[in-house]
């Protein structure tokens, strides 16, 4: 059977994840390509004005993939950490494709809650007529790679601060930080100015309590107290218009920011976005970074 997986949200959390899953268990899995103009396209139509342009991006590349394979991968994360909550957009999402699509496409649905994949994985499996040996075997394998993605992440992150470049960190989700076409080429963009852009996926943490309940913002404070602790020259958080995660999440971020004295700056996006006005901004500010430094 050829499975669907919409690259857009989920997938750029867990990229291998569920890829090692579906293959461990003999599907073939079919993966929508990076966003790109025809699926923003689809987005927009398919998506209900209220949502931020991430949620949106998910109908997109579920157009993409409707015809393309024989059911389409939707999971509802209710909690990636013990007592967390995942955007309420995340839990909705299998059956406001469902409404969106109809009848005509099919959707493979699997509940995560406090960060505990196995018995989603375990449910699923069964409904897929796995026996019990392989799929154990294809949850073993799944959690393993997406244990090595994030130690390849933190290696990544430790070459980052030995490099003598500038240090920005960006924060943000993961799906909005890395979907190049979204974001306009944001990474690229520092990269070409200089900077040494670290996102915050990349920062390894140890969980600190806190009052914030959305399992993001858990992870993103734990994160900012362990980088912010080296050299950084700045911080770029990057939201998308509407979301409402980053409407409680952005201030606590910058308060803790600003108590290093580290420049902040706050990026919203969404479809309607232009490159020149991003342009201007994040020249600006390298361009104060760098006066910074040298004043």
């Amino acid at each position: 059977m050829k499975i669907g997986i919409p690259r857009s949200l989920y997938y750029y959390k867990h990229p291998r994840l569920w890829t090692t899953f579906f293959s461990q268990l003999d599907q073939e899995v079919v993966l929508s390509p990076p966003t790109n103009r025809p699926i923003l396209e689809a987005a927009v139509r398919y998506g209900e004005d209220e949502s931020c342009l991430a949620v949106k991006l998910v109908f997109g590349h579920i157009w993409y993939l409707a015809d393309k394979c024989d059911e389409i991968f939707a999971p509802a994360y209710y909690g990636l950490e013990p007592d967390r909550h995942s955007c309420p957009k995340f839990l909705g999402v299998p059956d406001i494709s469902k409404s969106i699509f109809g009848p005509d496409v099919r959707f493979l649905r699997c509940e995560v809650d406090d960060g505990m994949f196995e018995p989603g994985m375990l449910e699923l499996g069964r409904a897929l007529s796995a026996n019990g040996r392989t799929l154990q075997r294809a949850v073993s394998e799944a959690l393993m790679a997406r244990k090595r993605y994030k130690q390849e992440l933190h290696e990544g992150y430790r070459r980052q601060l030995s490099s003598e470049k500038a240090k920005i960190v960006v924060v943000g989700h993961h799906y909005v930080i890395h979907d190049s076409y979204a974001n306009l080429s944001l990474l690229a963009k520092l990269e070409e100015r200089g900077m040494e852009a670290i996102t915050i996926d990349s920062v390894p943490f140890t969980p600190i309590e806190s009052f914030l309940r959305w399992d993001f913002a858990f992870e993103t404070m734990a994160q900012l107290e362990e980088v912010l602790n080296h050299d950084i020259a700045g911080v770029i958080v990057l939201s998308n218009f509407n979301c409402g995660v980053d409407a409680i999440t952005v201030p606590f971020v910058e308060d803790k920011v600003e108590q290093y004295d580290i420049p902040c700056m706050h990026l919203i996006l969404d479809e309607h976005t232009g490159e020149a006005g991003l342009i201007t901004r994040v020249d600006t500010f390298v361009d104060t970074m760098k006066m910074r430094r040298v004043g």
